[in-house]
């Protein structure tokens, strides 16, 4: 499900980068970064899960102390 709105927000920018025609640095970088975590999410499945079993070690036991 995230994958797939993911793909419909890179396909909304794809579409408003080639309606404008111009040269967008911001919205460049943004799209590659989108690409690269599609691309680690297809390549890496357990990558989401480790980092948010990390991040939610950190949440959960370091920070609140």
């Amino acid at each position: 499900m995230i994958f797939i709105v993911l793909i419909g927000v890179s396909f909304i920018l794809f579409g408003k980068q080639k309606n404008v025609k111009e040269d967008s640095k911001i919205l460049d970088t943004i799209m590659n970064i989108i690409f690269v975590i599609i691309i680690a999410c297809i390549f890496f499945p357990w990558l989401p899960g480790l980092l948010f079993y990390i991040f939610g070690f950190l949440a959960l036991h370091v920070i609140p102390y």
